[in-house]
C-alpha cells in the first residue's frame, strides 16, 4: 500500500479524505467512522508509520498532523 498520501499536505490530505469516503460511499457512515477510525489509530500505534529512514523523514511529521486532525474530526 502506498502511504504517501498521508505526508501530504493538509489540504490534499483532506481531498484524500473526501475521495476515500466517497470510494466507499455505500458503506454506512457509522461503520465507516468506525472503521476508518481503527485503522488510523492502528496508524498511530506503531513507532513509525514509514519503513525506511529516508521516506520517514521526508514525511513522518506531516503525516502525523494530517492523521491526528482526521481523528480529531472523526471522533
Amino acid at each position: 500500500m502506498d502511504m504517501a498520501i498521508l505526508g501530504a499536505s493538509p489540504a490534499r490530505y483532506l481531498e484524500y479524505c473526501q475521495q476515500v469516503r466517497q470510494e466507499f460511499k455505500q458503506v454506512d457512515p457509522q461503520l465507516f467512522r468506525l472503521g476508518r477510525l481503527a485503522f488510523l489509530q492502528n496508524l498511530l500505534s506503531v513507532e513509525k508509520i514509514f519503513l525506511t529512514d529516508e521516506i520517514s523523514e521526508m514525511l513522518e511529521k506531516q503525516a502525523l498532523e494530517n492523521v491526528k486532525g482526521e481523528v480529531s474530526r472523526l471522533s
